[in-house]
């Protein structure tokens, strides 16, 4: 199985040097042989619908109780944004070699379903 996983900048760094282990929440059932390939994830980024932003429609905070409208140059009711995953598109791609259940570590119920998992990479992408 192959499964897709973000990772930030700095941590994809210590994986690129010798890093060869990752806790996750163990929502996908991962397991030794599986193959993994980690994402340099950036963030999210904010799109806005409107083609010029700078006319849309948009509420100003005046004060708590009051909010100017300001209206929209192209005649639309509102300019919506949407969010986007951002990534880098390096990628490290790998094999677990051994997957060890990390819940009875801590009695900290925010660790419940946690692995810890060993792998070695098998090829980089745009690095």
């Amino acid at each position: 199985m192959m499964h897709f996983l973000k990772i930030t900048p700095n941590h994809f760094i210590e994986a690129l040097n010798g890093k060869n282990f990752e806790i996750r929440f163990n929502d996908r059932n991962f397991k030794v042989n599986d193959r993994i390939t980690l994402k340099e994830f950036l963030g999210i980024k904010h799109y806005p619908t409107c083609p010029d932003i700078d006319s849309c429609q948009r509420y100003i905070r005046i004060n708590d109780d009051e909010e100017e409208k300001i209206n929209c140059g192209i005649k639309r009711e509102y300019c919506y944004e949407y969010d986007k995953e951002t990534y880098s598109g390096r990628k490290i791609i790998g094999k677990i070699t051994a997957v060890y259940d990390i819940s009875d570590i801590t009695k900290d119920n925010r660790f419940s379903n946690y692995v810890a998992f060993k792998f070695e990479i098998i090829t980089t992408r745009n690095c």
